[in-house]
């Protein structure tokens, strides 16, 4: 959750030079003008060669390790998540499953005895 305070500049964009850049280009205001709160920590063992690459990619956009890090598994996560919401399948797939919707329904015995029968509700 990002927080700022009400005429700390950040929700006026009245910083000017690389602070309304910053705010212009990422709709952010850059770090230290208001605070994400955090309440989490953790931490990862990664190898020398790991800890190269992510200290250079780091650099090359300007932000902490850390801030770099958490970054790219956050917008990793939500294209993970948002996949997930989807079902791909070829065009041909697709037109098939339409078609086999549209058929008349046909009653399999077994289907319609598995849903006849008695559940249980189970509360965790």
């Amino acid at each position: 959750m990002l927080t700022c305070a009400p005429g700390d500049g950040a929700d006026t964009g009245r910083y000017g030079g690389r602070h309304g850049a910053s705010l212009a280009l990422y709709g952010q205001p850059p770090y230290g003008l208001c605070m994400a709160t955090k309440t989490r920590r953790m931490e990862q063992r990664i190898d020398e060669d790991t800890d190269v690459l992510l200290s250079k990619a780091a650099a090359l956009t300007h932000e902490s390790v850390s801030a770099f890090v958490v970054r790219s598994a956050r917008d990793e996560a939500a294209r993970v998540l948002a996949r997930s919401d989807l079902t791909m399948m070829p065009a041909t797939q697709f037109d098939e499953m339409l078609a086999a919707l549209d058929e008349a329904p046909r009653r399999i015995p077994a289907l319609a005895d598995a849903a006849a029968a008695r559940r249980a509700f189970k509360h965790e």
